[in-house]
């Protein structure tokens, strides 16, 4: 194995090559061995060898390089776990199929080979469309065809020749005065840039098409085409589905997802105001979303712009992938003011804790990043999730018919021997219970005392 003369300079160059081309593969290093090898003799002149040891001997290692072998997007390296590797340029006979002539199917295949075997098979030459099935165009021989001669000041178009279509073009090879002007290509050129061009514009699905209507007029397939499995349902039928007893596993999934939400969601409620859930019938909050942000809450602070833990960008306008309907008439400074205003507080006292100090204990999940309000935002509205359980025995400890402040603020009244309604009676707490979805009733207050008293 050779090694380099110079070390230090070879991995001087080493790391130069490394951070212009992070990811490893056999093609940075001859990179590397290049690189060496110039500022060697850059330093040394050309008379001294760069390496000492025994020389490698593979052939085929500069054509290689020649060929510039790259992935499917034209970059050096595998990054994904389907790249391919093919030549950017043909060198010789020898060089295998390059991208250039392959089609984007054959690439896909490939890929989609490589992600389940680990491996590409050979690709079979002439892969792309003027090589695979456009036949090439091929000038007549001699004795197949005899070009009719013509005077140079002839209209091409009032000619009328035995064999088309290459009118025009015989017209200009039959003038020996124009090509002695030069004012026309060879014929190679023509082919190449003309013929194959034009053939090469034709997309394969357009091909596909003519293919298929042939065999429509021919019998072959059904006159009007059938839909293809899996491809998109017609309203009528998405609405014939029963989600209640849907049939299959495409029915059921379309039931559990595909169904789009309409508008605003609105839930029932109880003669006493409580809103019902019918998955969780425990979880009873006698305020829905709107009406806690229409009475004032979180300072106007709620769904101010933050800086989630769970994400890079910084979180704007969360508020608007809500209905329209539930901000309507609520001034924006309510709901996205980045300093906290006691005034905008129905009970004008200041209550809560900070987002950091919720993230810090683990309070907040990836799905709420805003928090148990941004939560029951989503619950109202209809969405469900893993951390459905987790929030509403939060609210039952703390807003529920025993939830600590629930129970407080019924003791606090009491004790001060007002009335279920007076305001001042323990404000903060009553800030706290409508931040959580819950306004003390005349009902839940005398429920209460009577079971105090039995």
């Amino acid at each position: 194995m050779p090694e380099p003369v110079d070390k230090k300079l070879y991995n001087k160059v080493k790391d130069i090559v490394y951070i212009k081309i992070p990811k490893h593969s056999a093609y940075r290093s001859g990179i590397v061995v290049q690189q060496y090898k110039k500022k060697f003799s850059q330093k040394y002149g050309n008379k001294k060898s760069p390496y000492k040891g025994n020389k490698t001997r593979k052939n085929g290692i500069s054509r290689w390089f020649d060929e510039r072998w790259t992935n499917q997007r034209g970059e050096i390296g595998y990054k994904n776990k389907n790249d391919v590797y093919r030549p950017s340029i043909r060198i010789t006979k020898n060089t295998p199929t390059t991208f250039s002539e392959l089609n984007k199917k054959q690439i896909k295949r490939a890929r989609t080979e490589k992600y389940r075997k680990g491996r590409v098979g050979r690709f079979k030459k002439g892969g792309g469309i003027a090589t695979s099935k456009v036949k090439k165009y091929t000038p007549p021989t001699k004795n197949t065809r005899k070009i009719k001669k013509v005077k140079f000041n002839e209209d091409p178009i009032s000619i009328k020749w035995s064999q088309s279509p290459r009118d025009e073009e015989d017209f200009y090879y039959s003038s020996d005065k124009n090509i002695k002007a030069k004012k026309i290509k060879p014929r190679k050129e023509i082919i190449k840039n003309k013929r194959l061009r034009q053939t090469a514009k034709v997309k394969y699905e357009n091909r596909r098409q003519e293919e298929d209507l042939i065999d429509m007029m021919l019998g072959k397939i059904p006159l009007y085409p059938i839909n293809k499995i899996g491809g998109k349902w017609s309203l009528k039928y998405k609405k014939s589905i029963n989600c209640k007893n849907p049939k299959g596993f495409s029915q059921k999934q379309h039931c559990k997802y595909g169904r789009k939400k309409g508008g605003a969601t609105t839930q029932k409620r109880k003669s006493n105001g409580v809103i019902v859930f019918k998955d969780y019938p425990d979880f009873t909050p006698n305020l829905t979303p709107r009406e806690i942000f229409k009475l004032g809450s979180f300072g106007g602070t709620y769904w101010r712009p933050i800086k989630s833990k769970f994400f890079k960008n910084t979180l704007r306008n969360y508020h608007k992938k809500y209905p329209e309907s539930w901000w309507k008439g609520i001034p924006k400074e309510d709901l996205v003011s980045p300093d906290y205003d006691n005034s905008k507080n129905k009970y004008k006292v200041k209550v809560g804790l900070s987002l950091e100090y919720w993230e810090s204990h683990d309070w907040i999940k990836k799905t709420s990043p805003y928090g148990w309000m941004n939560w029951y935002c989503d619950f109202y509205n209809g969405k469900r999730s893993s951390d459905d359980k987790r929030q509403i025995t939060r609210w039952k400890q703390l807003t529920g018919p025993n939830g600590r402040f629930r129970k407080f603020l019924v003791t606090q009244i009491l004790k001060k021997g007002g009335n279920w309604n007076d305001t001042t009676s323990s404000p903060k707490i009553r800030q706290v219970l409508q931040h959580w979805g819950y306004k003390l009733t005349k009902m839940d207050f005398d429920k209460e005392i009577k079971l105090r008293h039995n």
